[in-house]
């Protein structure tokens, strides 16, 4: 049965982080627990091995590899043996982000959501430099809270998103 988790973005904020914490519970490979969300999910694997269970198939994860996973895409993140596995996730309201960004322009903001919302992805670092390098920026800015990080998160995931839309075609 899918679950359906709901999260709720601080007030002035598109993106959730959740930093830090070993976020993966152990799961029955026979019959994982698929789950969705109401935002965009971004996951960053710090550490550890196992599985990811997305739409399109399930992909073997380990430190470096990254997650896209759209709002209300069924997925699981099972851990492999005995590993301890952490994570790094951000969760960010899409429309409302491009909705804020691109007043008056709501066709640009759908086509854009739509291509967002489009694929859920497994990626790796390594063969993903600049989307890596811009999710890692969001994850430290997010972790560092320095002055301007907000805004500094903004201009990260407005590229991030771009991109991502670019990628959908």
């Amino acid at each position: 049965s899918d679950l359906f988790r709901y999260y709720e973005l601080p007030r002035d904020s598109y993106v959730l982080p959740m930093l830090g914490g070993s976020w993966i519970r152990r799961s029955e490979h026979e019959n994982p627990e698929l789950h969705y969300h109401n935002l965009l999910e971004i996951g960053y694997c710090c550490q550890g091995e196992g599985e990811v269970i997305l739409e399109k198939g399930v992909y073997p994860y380990f430190p470096e590899t990254f997650t896209i996973i759209p709002r209300s895409s069924p997925h699981a993140t099972l851990l492999g043996g005995n590993e301890k596995s952490q994570w790094d996730y951000l969760f960010v309201d899409v429309d409302k982000f491009l909705g804020d960004l691109y007043p008056g322009r709501s066709r640009f903001v759908e086509e854009t959501t739509r291509r967002i919302n489009q694929n859920s992805y497994f990626l790796t670092h390594s063969a993903n430099p600049v989307l890596g390098d811009l999710v890692q920026g969001m994850i430290q800015e997010m972790w560092g809270k320095q002055e301007f990080y907000q805004e500094s998160v903004k201009g990260y995931l407005r590229a991030f998103l771009m991109i991502l839309a670019r990628m959908a075609g």
